[in-house]
């Protein structure tokens, strides 16, 4: 955010103060114990955290502000990441389900999509303002005018089913998404999709691990050996 650069680690979280240039543990008796399993920053400049079966609200100067615990949905929920949409609400994706914050009353409730947010792992919004669900086992789904669909892959199997990081370039518009089996990308035509094999250019089979797209519009995806940079210029 604003004020420091939050580093997760699998012991707790470190700051970096941007302006005094140094380093310091955040003192937090639970999260110091915690793999941090995702970090983000909403457009209040407030900073969200995820561990555990907790989800933290840091005020922009890291004053704790609210903790959310998850641990009465499941005995093994399980946080995979928070998300933000362009509407400024702000969402829980877990292995037993999505949950949605209510700014008024400063609680997550249920979002009930029923089948579509089983064992699920990231949430997308795309430029349509559809959103997209990736599972971990139980394949993609599609959320768009209050419908809800599952979408399978060209030749699916199980390792397809595992889909874990979602972004979308602003060029062309595709979905990059990442899976147990690689990089799968998708296009929009005539209202249906259909997917871009780029395997000429690269390798899309690799052990990736997450695609961010960064301020320029590249996007970057991580991978156990050798990263790629997209650039669309």
């Amino acid at each position: 955010n604003s004020h420091y650069v939050w580093i997760g680690t699998n012991r707790g979280l470190t700051l970096y103060d941007k302006q005094k240039r140094h380093f310091r543990v955040l003192e937090n008796s639970y999260l110091r114990n915690q793999r941090i399993k995702y970090v983000m920053t909403d457009d209040d400049d407030q900073v969200w955290v995820a561990a555990g079966k907790r989800v933290f609200c840091y005020a922009p100067d890291a004053t704790q502000e609210q903790l959310f615990d998850f641990s009465g949905e499941s005995d093994s929920v399980s946080i995979n990441s928070l998300y933000q949409d362009r509407r400024e609400n702000i969402f829980t994706v877990t292995n037993c389900g999505i949950f949605l914050f209510d700014r008024i009353h400063r609680h997550f409730f249920r979002f009930k999509i029923a089948d579509a947010a089983k064992l699920a792992c990231v949430l997308f919004q795309d430029h349509d303002d559809n959103y997209w669900i990736g599972t971990w086992g139980n394949g993609l789904w599609h959320l768009a005018g209050g419908e809800i669909k599952r979408f399978h892959f060209q030749d699916e199997d199980k390792n397809d089913r595992c889909v874990f990081s979602i972004e979308q370039d602003n060029s062309e518009c595709w979905l990059w998404m990442l899976t147990y089996n690689g990089l799968k990308i998708l296009k929009n035509k005539d209202e249906s999709y259909c997917e871009v094999n780029l395997s000429e250019r690269m390798n899309q089979h690799k052990m990736f691990t997450v695609v961010r797209k960064d301020n320029r519009g590249n996007l970057w995806l991580g991978s156990y050996d050798t990263p790629y940079i997209i650039s669309f210029d």
